[in-house]
């Protein structure tokens, strides 16, 4: 799904990927970071603490204005992001 998520952001500024992984057993993590070097990577390495640990974690790394979470197994296109984002700065009472 990550080249489908980098789609979505190539133009819109400001973006950040963070991924936290979760303590895993295979070499995905390596393979990541060589395959996507832009993406800020946070090693949980103490077992798997659970998705809100995750979660909590990376939103504390996180620098933008606003905040997208999304699971491993997420896709949203260009459209729907720079939609959702448009929404997001023009009703800011409801982020």
């Amino acid at each position: 799904m990550l080249p489908e998520l980098f789609k979505a952001i190539k133009n819109i500024p400001d973006t950040e990927v963070i991924i936290y992984d979760n303590d895993s057993k295979d070499e995905s993590i390596g393979w990541l970071g060589a395959k996507y070097p832009q993406i800020e990577l946070i090693s949980g390495t103490d077992g798997n603490k659970g998705f809100t640990t995750a979660v909590n974690v990376a939103a504390q790394q996180a620098k933008g204005e606003l905040l997208l979470i999304l699971n491993n197994d997420c896709y949203i296109s260009a459209e729907s992001l720079s939609r959702l984002i448009r929404f997001l700065k023009e009703n800011p009472d409801c982020s």
